[in-house]
């Protein structure tokens, strides 16, 4: 018979023919499996999910705190701890230059209180006087 007259299936392969299409079928079905692979994998973690930048975003507790409601207030005690705790420790290192000693006033301390606690710290003028040099004065409210 000639090649035309074979039929399918009666093709006589060469050893050659033979390796390369077993090479042909364990390629592809390696390259399937790995590919099946790698799609279980993505569909069982969070790179197959489609996800938005805020899930990587840790949001801290949130807590009833009283000030929160609509006639809250803040709690005086804890501001004047706060404030005492903050000249007595950290105002060595650290400073409270953009918080005025007014905006204390009616909130932890009487007008009273604050101008008598302004008074202890010794603050550069903003002008110098009449000799051009910048000079220190007692605090006071502004």
């Amino acid at each position: 018979p000639t090649n035309h007259e074979k039929r399918i299936g009666e093709h006589s392969w060469s050893q050659n023919e033979k390796k390369q299409f077993r090479w042909k079928v364990i390629s592809a079905l390696g390259f399937g499996g790995a590919t099946v692979m790698i799609a279980v994998i993505c569909y069982n973690t969070d790179f197959g999910r489609p996800s938005s930048f805020n899930d990587f975003i840790v949001h801290p507790t949130e807590y009833p705190w009283s000030q929160q409601r609509l006639l809250g207030t803040w709690d005086h005690a804890s501001i004047r701890r706060g404030y005492q705790v903050y000249k007595q420790v950290c105002a060595a290192c650290h400073s409270l230059q953009f918080v005025r000693f007014r905006h204390l006033v009616d909130v932890a301390y009487t007008a009273a209180e604050m101008k008598a606690d302004a008074e202890e710290y010794e603050i550069e003028d903003e002008e110098p006087d009449e000799e051009g040099k910048m000079f220190m004065r007692p605090g006071r409210l502004t």
